[in-house]
């Protein structure tokens, strides 16, 4: 790919992919309740998927703790914002 000129979006798959372990580390609590929904590498934004409104309430008081444990696990990433999407039907 390189070759090419290709290049994959290494960190946008790294924070994915690795999002529950990231959320097991930073809010425990919150595992199998909220969901990775993309990575904005430009922007650093982290877009989440709660399963219910008060899940997403919590993860809001922890943004700043699931960010820098974002960046500790994926220092490429440089996730500057999360935003909590609708609650999942």
């Amino acid at each position: 790919m390189t070759e090419r000129g290709l290049t994959a979006p290494a960190a946008r798959g790294n924070v994915l992919a690795r999002f529950d372990a990231i959320l097991a580390a930073a809010v425990p609590e919150l595992i199998g309740r909220i969901q990775a929904a993309g990575f904005d590498e430009d922007t650093g934004g982290l877009g989440v998927v709660p399963d219910v409104q008060a899940a997403g309430a919590k993860l809001r008081w922890s943004a700043l703790k699931l960010m820098a444990t974002a960046n500790q696990a994926v220092p490429e990433a440089n996730v500057r914002a999360l935003h909590v999407l609708a609650s999942a039907p």
